[in-house]
């Protein structure tokens, strides 16, 4: 997985030179200590390119209002330039197994969303209704949708005395 901290070190790399840099294991460990050990030479170290003071976690970590710009002007370029959607991504035609869904959706119930104890501003509620105005949906996803909810509709249409149902779908 790329990291900002792996293209912080590439290109340190590339603009120093392989031979300005060297590797050093220090230490084996047990993987059940590993972030005990990291936060340990984090403290003891301080190192230059490390960006994140507290080992597995990115708390307390602050991108710059640059920062934030650059990755949102990357991210949109990308979508433009069609990198990572539809057959190009990455997860194109992958599906999570139940197990896995079933697991995600643990980690994100109660305290653990996001969203929890949060309501929209008004501003943000007209602005996604307004968004919702213009949607266009396919036939199949209204079927799909209404099949969902379960509500059933009938369309009658009378002649003279008689009433025919014209349509019935749910």
């Amino acid at each position: 997985m790329i990291t900002w901290e792996t293209l912080i070190i590439s290109r340190a790399l590339i603009k120093y030179g392989y031979s300005n840099f060297s590797l050093q294991i220090l230490e084996y460990c047990d993987i059940a200590d590993l972030t005990e050990r990291e936060q340990y030479y984090l403290d003891k170290l301080n190192p230059k390119y490390n960006i994140l003071k507290i080992a597995g976690s990115s708390l307390g970590h602050k991108l710059t209002e640059e920062t934030k710009a650059k990755i949102s002007k990357s991210i949109f370029l990308k979508k433009k330039m069609g990198i990572y959607v539809n057959e190009k991504s990455a997860l194109y035609g992958r599906t999570h197994s139940e197990e896995t869904r079933a697991l995600m959706a643990i980690k994100k119930f109660g305290a653990n969303n996001p969203l929890f104890g949060k309501t929209h501003t008004e501003e943000s509620k007209e602005l996604m209704r307004q968004k919702a105005l213009g949607r266009k949906h396919s036939e199949e996803t209204l079927l799909k949708m209404s099949a969902s909810k379960g509500y059933l509709v009938n369309i009658h249409e009378k002649c003279d005395s008689v009433t025919f149902l014209v349509v019935d779908f749910n």
